[in-house]
């Protein structure tokens, strides 16, 4: 989905919720959400522990780098982010995260430039066009609406579940 391209509807009802209608290129979801209170930071704290699960799943509890295998739950694995976590743009984006092991993160953290290990990785697992996508993709986003945030978080919710 194109956040550029996608129209919203919000509709507050009696019952505390609100529905929103979403229109992307002619296809349309509809998405009953809670009215809920929230700060950004909470919803954005929820959503980087679903989303930094799932990426650690998809991975396999394994590092990608030294191959170590984990079993969850555990805190020895991190979700590594080549692009920082402050790139909302690509915060989550599936190609910019990858799940690595504690000794290996503070080894790739240290260096993500031009011929370093991490940037090398990525760009062969990616190949060009996508890695440079990505970089847009960090790069152009710099914060996302509360009601951005409820919905991604209600899409891993019933992702991951």
């Amino acid at each position: 989905m194109h956040w550029a391209s996608v129209k919203f509807i919000i509709v507050p009802k009696k019952d505390n919720t609100r529905k929103v209608e979403i229109l992307d290129d002619g296809r349309r979801f509809l998405y009953l959400l809670e009215k809920k209170h929230t700060s950004r930071r909470a919803l954005i704290k929820k959503l980087d522990g679903l989303f930094s699960h799932y990426i650690r799943h998809r991975d396999g509890w394994k590092c990608i780098r030294c191959g170590k295998q984990y079993h969850p739950p555990t805190n020895a694995l991190h979700n590594s982010h080549f692009w920082s976590r402050r790139y909302m743009g690509a915060r989550y984006q599936e190609d910019n995260c990858d799940a690595i092991c504690y000794g290996c993160h503070r080894f790739i953290e240290s260096d993500k430039q031009k011929g370093s290990w991490y940037y090398e990785f990525k760009l062969k697992q990616l190949g060009e066009e996508r890695f440079q996508m990505l970089e847009i993709k960090a790069k152009g986003r710099s914060k996302f609406s509360i009601l951005d945030l409820e919905i991604m978080l209600d899409n891993f919710d019933q992702f991951i579940q």
